[in-house]
């Protein structure tokens, strides 16, 4: 049986130590850079209840920080002006756009990679009470004039609109659509079924305004630049869990189903 040395086997362990300090380091650094790189730059703007850009809260705030909860990733909220997120996300100062959906993008210079879809949106046609009538088709709205926020796509009433058969009036917002309706300067709008569902609950004032038939259904999800196409494997994995638990419908609930205040 050979002889063992205690002193040699001692030297050639510490002889060791370096590789195991380095490998350790390489590590640790590997570890920091993963967790730079997940820092995803989210665009906001504000668009109650999904978005308040005063305090941060809202819909889709409340979305994204569950998810990095869930997933462990780290986002970053970049607040700006609407109109300027297409651009921002196109250069890829924004990593992503929450809510959206690819009918909207598609035409775009940078369409994005989508996510889970986690909602659906619908847009209906509101009328004044005891003056709504079926709306099966754009057609059917000949001769009106139709409130829509400036900047949105209704690709169903371009020929509409283009042939002079109804008039399209642009609203900076759904609120200020609600306001010109309740008003009698628009005959009809077009928002979302949720807004108008959120802004009735806030205010009597828009009580008396019907929802008419769906004219736009999309599903929604998180719009990703194509930079960070490695994050749809742990996106897509937390928001189906957010998804099945009910967390996400439990989020919406909480700002569309409000108390309706006293007045």
């Amino acid at each position: 049986m050979p002889l063992i040395n205690l002193n040699n086997t001692s030297m050639v362990r510490a002889t060791h130590w370096p590789r195991y300090a380095l490998a350790l380091f390489i590590a640790l650094f590997s570890m920091s850079q993963i967790s730079h790189a997940q820092r995803i730059a989210v665009a906001g703007y504000h668009y109650p209840p999904f978005m308040y850009e005063d305090e941060e809260t809202g819909i889709y705030f409340d979305l994204i920080q569950a998810l990095g909860k869930q997933s462990g990733l780290l986002f970053d909220w970049k607040i700006y002006p609407y109109a300027r997120v297409d651009k921002f996300f196109e250069l890829g100062k924004v990593h992503m756009e929450v809510g959206s959906s690819p009918i909207w993008t598609q035409s775009k210079s940078e369409p994005g990679i989508y996510s889970l879809f986690f909602y659906t949106l619908e847009d209906v046609v509101v009328f004044r009470k005891g003056e709504s009538f079926k709306v099966n088709k754009p057609d059917d709205l000949k001769g009106k004039q139709i409130g829509m926020v400036r900047g949105y796509s209704f690709p169903q009433f371009r020929a509409l609109f283009d042939a002079n058969e109804a008039t399209r009036v642009n609203g900076v917002d759904e609120l200020q659509l609600l306001n010109m309706l309740v008003k009698r300067r628009l005959d009809q709008i077009v928002i979302s079924r949720d807004l108008l569902r959120y802004h009735q609950k806030r205010s009597p004032k828009y009580r008396g305004l019907m929802p008419g038939d769906a004219i736009g259904s999309y599903e929604i999800g998180l719009r990703i630049h194509p930079s960070q196409q490695e994050m749809l494997v742990p996106i897509n994995k937390a928001l189906k869990h957010l998804k099945d638990t009910g967390i996400i419908m439990t989020i919406f609930e909480r700002y569309l189903a409000l108390t309706p205040p006293k007045i």
